[in-house]
């Protein structure tokens, strides 16, 4: 499938000042536009969300594992005018569904597994336990969570910021100096997170009990619920000990594991590498790319990854359609919250951020699973297309029924109450 040519729309913006990174405005006007036609400057100047109101140069959240000096020049460029002319494209084109029908739906759409990308953030802090258990409310199919050893061997779940070279910060999390791995799980269960920090985008008052939890106490939890667990191996050295929590509560088919250092994903290959009956391995990994390499198949084979993980905006129709044919699995994640409003508001002018026709459109792609911010609108929408396989196959059976042979009748007679038919000449004869 050739990709077409995507036409970049030269939009005059605003300048950007406290007041407006302050305003708290919910969409465009119409989320429909013809994605050929280049919005107006008031579309693009409500592009952003309430989340950059608060956004500072503390606030460095590596969102997708990249280097957090890009999150901290964004972040940095707040405080300072935007350049007059901005260059915004439609995500609808760059995905190749803008030209997406959905009349015969069942064709043209699969059903998707969705994940609550560190779970569902905007009602429970991120990688907590009630952060997962309010996706198990929701209908999710699974969770997404990030894992650490810490110095005391337990493997906990979290996030923090920093770079691989020094993951897992803490000071804008908790207002505590170091890495999680610097402390035993003693000490971190008792961190306190920090409420102003702009990545936290739940209720003030699910901030402030929230605990770090371990990855078991997050399993059990998980065999309970029977959520999928996807498990990103953030820090060093966390295959061995997360394979060994995995294993000895006998969770190996209700988890996966994946990264972006696909060594973590290969070295696990290599410890695991049992296939079922069908030539499917039984530990299933994600080789997790952020910007996409020309080979990323021939990347994700080499490590023996089941499934290939594609940020939001390169996860086109056409690659989702090569992952497939090359057998495997294929999976979108979104950046967190502080950088998706940051993409939404410069980068794509015929969507909002995580909003129904955003998540539509990466639906469109054809793609299997779904790792987003906010599940809730994802369920809704794979609700609705429940709804309309349930009619179009109501539909389909109607169509399907046999003929009554125009030669049998059917009379009852209006002076007796016996039923008499009439016999086909061809059957009598």
């Amino acid at each position: 499938m050739m990709m077409e040519s995507i036409e970049e729309h030269h939009v005059i913006a605003p300048m950007v000042d406290t007041a407006f990174l302050s305003t708290i405005l919910d969409s465009r006007n119409d989320n429909n536009m013809d994605p050929t036609s280049a919005p107006s400057v008031t579309d693009t100047s409500v592009a952003t969300e309430s989340i950059l109101s608060s956004v500072d140069d503390d606030d460095a959240d590596d969102d997708d594992d990249e280097d957090d000096t890009s999150v901290v020049n964004e972040q940095r460029a707040q405080s300072q005018p935007h350049s007059p002319t901005i260059k915004m494209q439609s995500l609808k084109q760059l995905l190749e569904v803008h030209h997406a029908d959905r009349t015969n739906l069942p064709n043209t759409m699969t059903r998707p597994q969705i994940y609550g990308h560190r779970g569902a953030i905007y009602q429970a802090l991120e990688n907590t336990r009630k952060s997962f258990q309010v996706c198990a409310d929701m209908g999710c199919d699974g969770i997404e969570l990030d894992v650490f050893v810490l110095k005391c061997g337990t493997v906990a779940c979290f996030h923090g910021c920093g770079t691989d070279q020094a993951s897992g910060l803490l000071h804008n999390y908790c207002g505590v100096e170091g890495t999680i791995v610097d402390y035993t799980y003693e000490q971190v269960k008792s961190f306190s997170f920090s409420p102003s920090f702009a990545g936290f985008v739940c209720p003030q008052n699910e901030i402030a009990n929230a605990i770090i939890p371990t990855l078991e106490d997050v399993l059990l939890d998980a065999k309970q619920s029977g959520l999928h667990a996807k498990i990103e191996l953030k820090g060093k050295g966390t295959v061995e000990p997360t394979l060994e929590v995995v294993e000895r509560l006998n969770m190996v088919d209700q988890v996966s594991f994946s990264s972006f250092y696909h060594d973590r994903i290969a070295l696990l290959r290599q410890l695991r590498p049992q296939v079922d009956s069908n030539g499917q391995h039984i530990y299933r990994t994600g080789a997790l790319f952020s910007d996409l390499p020309h080979d990323f198949i021939e990347r994700a084979r080499k490590v023996g990854a089941s499934d290939i993980h594609l940020r939001y905006d390169t996860c086109s129709a056409s690659k989702v359609q090569a992952i497939h044919e090359a057998g495997f699995g294929s999976f979108a994640w979104m950046r967190g919250p502080v950088t998706m409003a940051i993409d939404f508001r410069d980068k794509f002018w015929d969507v909002d951020c995580e909003n129904e026709d955003m998540y539509q459109a990466i639906l469109d792609t054809g793609v299997q699973m779904v790792c987003v911010n906010k599940p809730d609108i994802m369920v809704k929408l794979r609700q609705d297309f429940d709804a309309r396989i349930a009619f179009w196959a109501a539909q389909s059976m109607e169509i399907r029924k046999e003929p009554v042979l125009d030669s049998v009748v059917a009379r009852v007679s209006d002076d007796e109450e016996d039923e008499t038919m009439m016999i086909p000449e061809t059957v009598a004869a």
